[in-house]
């Protein structure tokens, strides 16, 4: 019998998405180990913003498609 598990990267995998959905946000020079996740801080939210609309526009040129990308 197989335990269902829930992966949290699994929607990462489909190509050319129409929508992503903002779940981690990782510091990986400040926090090496990925304790704190600053998706979930109100005082990351224009760095998280402008890393979203940095994302879009890279899809845009090489996918020729533009999708939102939901942040929290």
């Amino acid at each position: 019998m197989r335990t269902p598990t829930r992966n949290p990267l699994a929607g990462h995998r489909r190509p050319n998405a129409e929508r992503y959905v903002e779940t981690h946000c990782y510091d990986n020079v400040r926090d090496p180990h990925q304790l704190t996740n600053p998706a979930e801080m109100q005082e990351t939210a224009d760095l998280r913003r402008d890393l979203a609309a940095t994302l879009v526009a890279r899809i845009r040129e090489v996918e020729m498609v533009e999708p939102s990308i939901a942040t929290k």
